[in-house]
């Protein structure tokens, strides 16, 4: 018999400054070192994400909506779930 394990996921919603933050969290397998390393940079560089299409495609959302004043940050370290948090201007 096949077992499926459950992804929990967690969304925050806060405001900082005139900024909102939005965190969404899972207990997932997490990111390596150099896969997250990877991503940031592809991120940064405004470059595709091959096979993080989700990610990369609200990056470049963002980046037409309120252009350097949004950012993205992701943190996660094997076997544990990763954080992405974007921040984006409130008034916008």
């Amino acid at each position: 018999m096949e077992t499926t394990k459950h992804l929990r996921i967690k969304i925050k919603c806060r405001m900082h400054k005139s900024a909102m933050k939005v965190t969404i969290i899972d207990d997932g397998p997490g990111i390596g070192r150099g896969q997250l390393l990877e991503l940031r940079s592809a991120l940064a560089a405004e470059a595709e994400l091959t096979g993080h299409l989700g990610l990369g495609n609200t990056n470049k959302r963002l980046i037409l909506r309120y252009g350097e004043m949004h950012r993205i940050r992701l943190l996660s370290k094997e076997g544990i779930g990763p954080a992405v948090t974007v921040q984006f201007p409130q008034d916008k």
